[in-house]
């Protein structure tokens, strides 16, 4: 089901289907849906299925993401209009 909260850590190995939506948002596990949020860390354990709308992100070496990266001014969690400034479509690995 849907996560909406302030804060909202994804610990490695837990697994959610549905989407995210917080202020702060650390994702060590896996995600398969939508996920909006303030400020949005991806820990190199991280999997995450569906697009992710940020106003901060990062990203650490390993994650992988399969979706939209769409930056965002985000008012609320889950209101206020979002703002898309820019997005980058498909999937994406970080690596050094």
């Amino acid at each position: 089901g849907d996560i909406t909260a302030t804060k909202v850590l994804i610990g490695e190995g837990a697994r959610v289907n549905g989407g995210v939506v917080a202020d702060h948002i650390v994702i060590r596990g896996t995600v398969t849906g939508s996920i909006r949020g303030r400020e949005v860390e991806l820990a190199r354990t991280a999997k995450v299925q569906g697009d992710i709308q940020h106003e901060s992100l990062a990203i650490e070496a390993g994650a992988h993401v399969d979706g939209a990266l769409k930056h965002v001014a985000i008012s609320t969690p889950g209101g206020g209009e979002a703002v898309p400034d820019h997005a980058h479509h498909g999937h994406t690995e970080a690596s050094h």
